[in-house]
């Protein structure tokens, strides 16, 4: 198996149907050989129904991963990157808020640079936004930015550590999933703090990228757990 697509699914009715189409169609046309592991994170809508049975219209492997309840996002990737078969493992939101053809784009940086992972990023220079965020979801990524730089000294190559499209090597992925502990909203950043501890080498990588309206992350219901969630990681890490 050549690469992993994870998709962290919950209630997600709506859309995931398109994605595996999408994803099915991309891949069917070139030789990576590909599976896509949609893991249900407790959905209490069609989603299961629909992943379930994903089988009978994808010509690609689906692997779908159902959670008995709902346990985060965090939770859900982990599980689907421990189940990875591939030789690059990536995970990306439902939506398909990031075009596909940057996949090919990432593992060719990995490959040509010698990479562990790579991130993508909404915020360098040659990323390109189309249907952007509105003003409070604005203001709230930019004070988590730089709530997270202040207070972990994160390295200024680092632009978006929240952007749901990174693309790992097999060992790097199975090696910080397996360490990781954050099941919610901040896994990611974890994932990021764990590679720099362990001194793999990462980059970021400019994308094109479209806001998501069907979004799963209320600002408000989030901000009190993302700050317990940073003191603890200041704890782990600093």
């Amino acid at each position: 198996m050549d690469l992993s697509i994870i998709i962290p699914v919950w209630n997600e009715e709506n859309k995931i149907r398109n994605d595996i189409i999408a994803i099915n169609d991309f891949f069917s046309k070139n030789n990576r050989q590909t599976e896509i592991i949609l893991v249900d994170d407790g959905s209490s809508d069609k989603t299961k129904e629909i992943i379930m049975a994903a089988t009978s219209f994808s010509s690609i492997r689906v692997a779908p991963l159902i959670l008995k309840k709902h346990c985060g996002k965090g939770y859900a990737v982990r599980q689907g990157v421990l189940n990875a078969e591939g030789r690059f493992i990536m995970f990306m939101d439902s939506g398909l808020t990031v075009p596909l053809k940057f996949i090919e784009n990432a593992i060719q940086q990995i490959n040509d640079k010698n990479l562990g992972f790579i991130i993508g990023s909404r915020h360098l220079p040659e990323s390109k936004i189309g249907y952007s965020q509105n003003w409070y979801r604005k203001a709230f990524s930019a004070s988590f930015r730089f709530i997270t730089k202040r207070l972990l000294g994160l390295p200024d190559f680092i632009t978006d550590t929240q952007c749901g499209f990174k693309v790992f090597k097999r060992d790097v992925a199975k090696q910080l999933f397996q360490q990781s502990q954050e099941n919610g909203y901040l896994f990611d950043l974890e994932i990021i703090l764990l590679a720099l501890r362990s001194k793999i080498p990462f980059a970021e990588l400019a994308i094109e990228w479209n806001w998501d309206r069907d979004t799963r992350l209320s600002v408000g219901k989030t901000s009190l757990n993302i700050m317990h969630d940073l003191y603890y990681l200041k704890q782990r890490f600093l």
